[in-house]
């Protein structure tokens, strides 16, 4: 928890409370035992709270579900390396394998660091 001050912009101080709350899991890389590697997976939320007395309330609620399976396996395919991420995708090629084509100053540094001379 920590509080965070803003002033708007006729000159009143505002107070909010930011609380997060946050969970993780060892997932194991091959889904069956952390022994042979695993990664965090980490879900909960951010709350955004009005702490003004007798107002009290939840302005905002930030949730990120650690219950998603579809979540999961997408972050199981990056971190096994198994998907690219879509920066990476966007200068290496992305679904289609036309990154050149369609971002060509990404296609024009595609193979910086790959030399020798730097």
């Amino acid at each position: 928890m920590r509080l965070a001050r803003r002033i708007t912009p006729d000159g009143v101080t505002i107070t909010n409370i930011i609380a997060t709350i946050t969970q993780r899991q060892a997932i194991p890389l091959d889904g069956k035992d952390t022994a042979n590697g695993f990664f965090w997976f980490r879900g909960g939320a951010t709350l955004i709270i009005d702490p003004s007395e007798g107002q009290e309330r939840i302005c905002y609620a930030i949730i990120k579900n650690s219950g998603s399976k579809d979540r999961l396996d997408r972050q199981r395919q990056m971190t096994t390396g198994t998907t690219q991420s879509s920066l990476r995708a966007l200068y290496f090629g992305g679904p289609n394998g036309m990154a050149g084509a369609a971002e060509p100053f990404a296609a024009m540094h595609a193979q910086r660091g790959d030399s020798d001379d730097g």
